[in-house]
């Protein structure tokens, strides 16, 4: 499941539409790629979405994506 954000300041994005127990997305999130990033990140799944910590250095000018993979 993709999601497209203006690439935050403090570089921690929270995707709202996946919270913890999320019907149609129940199952864990194993990782977070952000692709034109060879990283990894750390994730952090809560009752407020999906916050995903990634470099403070935006990669483009343009919009970036997070695709998230399931355990």
């Amino acid at each position: 499941m993709p999601a497209a954000f203006n690439w935050p300041a403090d570089g921690k994005p929270t995707i709202t539409t996946l919270p913890e127990g999320r019907p149609g997305w129940p199952q864990q999130i194993r990782r977070a790629e952000l692709p034109g990033s060879l990283g990894t990140f750390s994730l952090t799944r809560e009752g407020n979405g999906l916050s995903v910590t990634i470099p403070n250095t935006k990669l483009n000018e343009c919009a970036f994506v997070l695709k998230c993979r399931p355990a």
